[in-house]
């Protein structure tokens, strides 16, 4: 399956060291486990607005706390993680744009007004419009353990949800570069 096949869902946080990198997982982990990746070349990816080139590992104290939380959910990070910058190529391949808090939702349509119109907040899926909190530097196992669960069960209630918004922007995708050609 190449890329132009692929349906990217896009994830994008701050610092793409925690929120987006845990949603990226968790989408990746449940299309997975549905045969997503397969049957509809659903893929997730993720993204940050004001990176570091670091990773979740590069906190030490919060990855103490983080990393028996990710694996008791079956998520298990890459060793070689680390933060990646949202350019204009990965938000014009994504299908599905969810960003992690209204900051960055407000960043994206403003940077990239051409895909406004596939641009939402994550927290949308469940039908609302709140911030899912920025943990940098937390070490309250409660907090992380939360915003993990948060992120873990928003995506598991609400995946077919992602499906059929990455299919219908794929599908508008498609009609408008015909209509182009």
């Amino acid at each position: 399956m190449n890329s132009r096949t692929l349906k990217t869902v896009l994830v994008v946080c701050n610092g793409n060291v925690g929120r987006s990198v845990i949603a990226e997982y968790c989408l990746n982990l449940l299309f997975r486990k549905a045969g997503l990746l397969v049957e509809k070349g659903m893929v997730a990816t993720s993204r940050g607005v004001n990176i570091d080139k670091r990773s979740m590992r590069n906190y030490p104290a919060a990855w103490s706390i983080v990393e028996p939380l990710l694996l008791g959910l079956g998520i298990s990070l890459r060793a070689n993680q680390a933060s990646k910058e949202i350019d204009a190529t990965v938000v014009d391949d994504a299908v599905l744009i969810l960003a992690m808090d209204r900051e960055i939702y407000r960043f994206l349509r403003c940077r990239f007004p051409k895909s406004a119109y596939k641009t939402r907040l994550f927290s949308e899926l469940e039908g609302k419009f709140d911030d899912i909190p920025d943990t940098k530097g937390v070490t309250d196992p409660a907090l992380q353990n939360e915003m993990i669960l948060q992120i873990f069960n928003t995506v598991r209630n609400n995946l077919q949800q992602v499906i059929a918004l990455a299919e219908y922007f794929a599908d508008y995708d498609r009609m408008i570069a015909q209509d182009l050609s």
